[in-house]
């Protein structure tokens, strides 16, 4: 099972685990959270670029254990967010049509 954590106040999604819905290399459920993580990175990266950000983002690819966090600048916080909570709600289509394979938690107190 991957776990899936999205910290909306700490603009973070941390991934942990494999899916194990098919073997290595066809498991369209790993590649789907792959997918989604590595266009969030790209995101990041672009915002980072762009000068948007107060510090370089932390975007980490590792074999069951991804994450990407940033911190934008306050006047680039909202649409920041807005696509963090686009890619996210595949992660969470994808713990309600994979439950068994995809735990989606959503981390927010509202700041």
């Amino acid at each position: 099972m991957t776990v899936i954590t999205y910290d909306r106040d700490d603009l973070s999604v941390k991934t942990v685990g494999h899916a194990g819905y098919a073997e290595e290399g066809q498991d369209i459920v790993c590649s789907s959270i792959s997918t989604l993580m590595l266009a969030l990175g790209s995101y990041a990266d672009e915002m980072d670029r762009r000068g948007m950000l107060k510090i370089p983002p932390t975007i980490r690819y590792e074999r069951g254990n991804s994450v990407v966090k940033m911190e934008p600048i306050s006047i680039y916080q909202r649409e920041a967010r807005m696509a963090f909570d686009a890619i996210c709600a595949g992660f969470d289509w994808l713990s309600t049509e994979y439950d068994q394979y995809v735990k989606y938690n959503k981390i927010y107190e509202g700041i």
